[in-house]
């Protein structure tokens, strides 16, 4: 059963992960992302949502953009697309004769391969902490040569931060369960997740954090949840958010859940997927002040 969760876990990391990439190449040991040295005027391709938000944000041009169905940043409309993120097409790829390919480290292995040889240099993106924002804007600015851009985004991500920070000073800090949905299971998420790692930053308790468990999502029983008890459950979604919220309401309709005080406050939050995901994109820097709305806002104990 452990090595079946195990493959699941990795297999929905895989699929939440929006990224492409190039020839192996050597890893920062600070950021711990994959990336090779490169002068500012060069032709990159964001290969992900993530990284397109990133470089938009720091003012870079991209020759390409991925096939996707969420928001493109307006100073990249237009831009030729190299296929979804999850397959994106090398012929495509190469046609735009990139100098650089902007990734995401979860998919690490299957880019390496598909772009090995060729004389494109891979940036590879963790993007599995909250952290990791300011972590890749700061890597991409010292790539490009945007350093000073990056100055102005760090502070405002620091600024926001602190808002959300302040919103929970001096309040009573509530016992978090997340639990991450879809269609086909739910699992709970651990401070090792990204939005754990939101949960933590804002000091709350998460029900997991005295069991233990290193990975970032954990398989759970019912009995277990009940005497952990939670105070607040927010509910991330994956895949198909319609018919995930589908499957949530499904769940949480047995007579179960009544017994769970979140759930009898009725303090059960579903996580809107454009700020909170498995993953981390630059609009993640909005995701801790909405969540401390969550946890502190009016109306909860203080």
């Amino acid at each position: 059963m452990k090595k079946a969760v195990s493959i699941m876990i990795a297999l929905v990391l895989s699929v939440l992960v929006t990224a492409c990439g190039s020839t192996p190449a050597g890893t920062d040991a600070e950021s711990g992302a994959q990336s090779t040295a490169a002068p500012a005027e060069k032709r990159v391709i964001a290969g992900t949502v993530s990284a397109m938000q990133y470089l938009d944000a720091l003012g870079a041009d991209v020759v390409a953009i991925p096939t996707t169905d969420k928001e493109v940043p307006a100073n990249y409309q237009g831009k030729p697309e190299i296929g979804m993120p999850m397959s994106p097409n090398l012929e495509m790829i190469l046609a735009q004769t990139p100098d650089i390919f902007i990734a995401d480290m979860n998919l690490k292995a299957t880019l390496d391969e598909m772009f090995y040889g060729k004389s494109v240099d891979l940036i590879l993106l963790d993007n599995n902490s909250y952290d990791s924002i300011a972590t890749n804007i700061n890597l991409l600015a010292e790539k490009l040569g945007l350093e000073s851009k990056a100055e102005e985004v760090i502070s405002q991500i620091e600024a926001k931060k602190q808002a959300a920070l302040t919103k929970a000073e001096g309040k009573e800090q509530p016992k978090v369960a997340v639990i991450f949905g879809t269609t086909a299971m739910f699992m709970l998420a651990t401070d090792n997740s990204c939005v754990g790692s939101m949960v933590n930053l804002l000091g709350a308790p998460n029900i997991t954090d005295d069991l233990g468990l290193g990975d970032a999502y954990v398989t759970f029983d019912r009995e277990k949840l009940a005497e952990l008890n939670p105070d607040v459950i927010l509910r991330l979604s994956h895949a198909d958010p319609a018919e995930t919220a589908k499957a949530f309401e499904t769940e949480f309709s047995k007579p179960f859940w009544r017994q769970i005080k979140a759930v009898q406050n009725n303090r059960v939050y579903d996580l809107d997927i454009e700020y909170f995901g498995v993953t981390a994109n630059y609009k993640t820097i909005d995701a801790p002040s909405l969540l401390a709305d969550m946890l502190y806002g009016e109306g909860q104990p203080s």
